[in-house]
Protein backbone atom coordinates (compact mmCIF):
# COMPACT_ATOMS: atom_id res chain seq x y z
CA UNK A 1 0.00 0.00 0.00
CA UNK A 2 1.09 3.74 0.22
CA UNK A 3 2.34 3.03 3.64
CA UNK A 4 4.80 0.48 2.72
CA UNK A 5 2.46 -2.67 4.00
CA UNK A 6 2.90 -5.86 1.80
CA UNK A 7 -0.51 -6.13 0.69
CA UNK A 8 -2.04 -8.30 -2.26
CA UNK A 9 -3.29 -6.08 -5.04
CA UNK A 10 -3.70 -6.68 -9.12
CA UNK A 11 -0.82 -6.34 -11.34
CA UNK A 12 0.58 -6.56 -14.66
CA UNK A 13 3.65 -8.19 -16.65
CA UNK A 14 5.34 -8.17 -19.19
CA UNK A 15 8.19 -10.61 -19.79
CA UNK A 16 11.16 -11.04 -22.57
CA UNK A 17 14.39 -13.04 -22.81
CA UNK A 18 17.39 -12.02 -24.44
CA UNK A 19 15.59 -14.00 -27.61
CA UNK A 20 12.50 -11.04 -28.15
CA UNK A 21 13.40 -9.92 -31.65
CA UNK A 22 10.42 -7.57 -32.05
CA UNK A 23 10.07 -3.65 -32.13
CA UNK A 24 9.19 -1.82 -29.12
CA UNK A 25 8.31 1.21 -27.33
CA UNK A 26 8.05 2.29 -23.71
CA UNK A 27 7.07 5.78 -22.05
CA UNK A 28 7.04 6.85 -18.42
CA UNK A 29 3.87 9.39 -18.42
CA UNK A 30 4.83 11.68 -15.45
CA UNK A 31 2.92 14.66 -16.16
CA UNK A 32 -0.62 13.57 -14.95
CA UNK A 33 -2.23 16.94 -16.22
CA UNK A 34 -0.89 18.21 -19.11
CA UNK A 35 -2.87 18.65 -22.41
CA UNK A 36 -0.13 17.45 -24.51
CA UNK A 37 3.76 16.80 -23.98
CA UNK A 38 6.96 14.92 -24.89
CA UNK A 39 7.95 12.37 -21.91
CA UNK A 40 11.97 12.98 -21.07
CA UNK A 41 13.79 11.47 -23.65
CA UNK A 42 15.97 9.59 -20.55
CA UNK A 43 12.29 7.64 -20.41
CA UNK A 44 10.64 7.09 -23.63
CA UNK A 45 11.89 5.40 -26.41
CA UNK A 46 10.86 3.94 -29.70
CA UNK A 47 12.84 1.40 -31.69
CA UNK A 48 12.41 -0.53 -34.72
CA UNK A 49 14.35 -3.83 -34.53
CA UNK A 50 16.92 -4.11 -37.96
CA UNK A 51 17.58 -0.04 -37.77
CA UNK A 52 20.45 1.11 -36.05
CA UNK A 53 19.02 4.07 -34.21
CA UNK A 54 15.92 4.80 -32.50
CA UNK A 55 12.87 5.99 -33.90
CA UNK A 56 13.41 10.01 -33.85
CA UNK A 57 9.74 10.99 -33.57
CA UNK A 58 9.59 11.28 -29.93
CA UNK A 59 6.35 9.15 -27.81
CA UNK A 60 3.71 11.90 -27.28
CA UNK A 61 1.37 12.01 -24.26
CA UNK A 62 -2.21 13.82 -24.84
CA UNK A 63 -4.53 14.20 -22.26
CA UNK A 64 -8.36 14.70 -23.39
CA UNK A 65 -9.97 15.31 -20.00
CA UNK A 66 -9.88 13.67 -16.27
CA UNK A 67 -7.92 10.76 -16.69
CA UNK A 68 -8.33 10.17 -20.07
CA UNK A 69 -4.98 9.91 -22.38
CA UNK A 70 -3.98 9.09 -25.93
CA UNK A 71 -0.45 8.05 -26.08
CA UNK A 72 0.75 8.62 -29.65
CA UNK A 73 3.85 5.53 -30.34
CA UNK A 74 5.78 6.52 -33.94
CA UNK A 75 7.10 3.98 -36.18
CA UNK A 76 5.53 0.98 -35.02
CA UNK A 77 3.20 -0.99 -36.59
CA UNK A 78 -0.11 -1.65 -35.15
CA UNK A 79 -0.80 -5.11 -36.00
CA UNK A 80 0.91 -8.04 -34.17
CA UNK A 81 1.39 -5.98 -31.10
CA UNK A 82 0.52 -5.91 -27.14
CA UNK A 83 0.33 -2.51 -24.68
CA UNK A 84 0.87 -2.96 -21.18
CA UNK A 85 0.07 0.13 -18.60
CA UNK A 86 0.42 0.62 -15.18
CA UNK A 87 -0.49 3.32 -13.42
CA UNK A 88 2.29 4.12 -10.21
CA UNK A 89 3.06 6.82 -7.51
CA UNK A 90 1.57 7.62 -3.87
CA UNK A 91 -2.45 7.45 -4.98
CA UNK A 92 -4.54 4.24 -5.08
CA UNK A 93 -5.06 4.70 -9.16
CA UNK A 94 -5.35 2.29 -12.06
CA UNK A 95 -4.98 2.54 -15.35
CA UNK A 96 -5.79 0.39 -18.67
CA UNK A 97 -5.41 -0.06 -22.08
CA UNK A 98 -8.61 0.50 -23.76
CA UNK A 99 -7.40 -0.14 -26.87
CA UNK A 100 -5.28 0.51 -29.67
CA UNK A 101 -5.07 1.50 -33.42
CA UNK A 102 -3.38 3.34 -36.36
CA UNK A 103 -3.98 6.89 -36.67
CA UNK A 104 -2.58 7.19 -40.06
CA UNK A 105 -4.46 6.46 -43.43
CA UNK A 106 -4.19 2.89 -44.97
CA UNK A 107 -1.89 1.73 -47.00
CA UNK A 108 2.37 1.08 -46.95
CA UNK A 109 3.11 4.03 -45.13
CA UNK A 110 7.14 4.66 -44.48
CA UNK A 111 8.35 4.27 -41.20
CA UNK A 112 8.33 7.88 -40.34
CA UNK A 113 4.98 8.31 -41.49
CA UNK A 114 3.18 5.30 -39.65
CA UNK A 115 1.74 6.34 -35.75
CA UNK A 116 -0.46 3.87 -33.31
CA UNK A 117 -2.56 5.70 -30.92
CA UNK A 118 -3.17 4.26 -27.37
CA UNK A 119 -6.20 5.14 -25.28
CA UNK A 120 -5.51 5.02 -21.80
CA UNK A 121 -8.38 5.77 -19.14
CA UNK A 122 -7.33 5.81 -15.31
CA UNK A 123 -9.41 5.77 -12.25
CA UNK A 124 -9.12 6.48 -8.51
CA UNK A 125 -10.10 4.03 -6.04
CA UNK A 126 -14.11 4.49 -6.35
CA UNK A 127 -13.90 3.88 -10.26
CA UNK A 128 -14.28 7.36 -10.70
CA UNK A 129 -11.93 8.75 -13.65
CA UNK A 130 -8.42 10.44 -12.14
CA UNK A 131 -5.34 12.14 -13.56
CA UNK A 132 -2.46 9.28 -12.76
CA UNK A 133 1.19 8.81 -14.00
CA UNK A 134 1.98 5.85 -15.48
CA UNK A 135 4.59 3.77 -17.53
CA UNK A 136 3.60 2.18 -20.89
CA UNK A 137 5.01 -0.10 -22.93
CA UNK A 138 3.96 -1.51 -26.83
CA UNK A 139 5.57 -4.42 -28.34
CA UNK A 140 5.25 -5.99 -31.74
CA UNK A 141 7.12 -9.04 -33.35
CA UNK A 142 7.88 -6.74 -36.06
CA UNK A 143 11.46 -5.85 -37.27
CA UNK A 144 13.00 -4.29 -40.42
CA UNK A 145 15.57 -6.56 -42.80
CA UNK A 146 18.26 -3.46 -43.65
Amino acid sequence: DTFGTLKDSAFSIAFTDSMFTGSFGYAWADNPTSARYQPSPWYQKAQIVGLSAPVSTPIMINRNGTGDYVVEFPGVPVTSSTVNVAAYGSTNNSCKVLGWGSNTPGGPLALADRRVNVTVPCFDASGNPADSRYAITYMTNESIIP
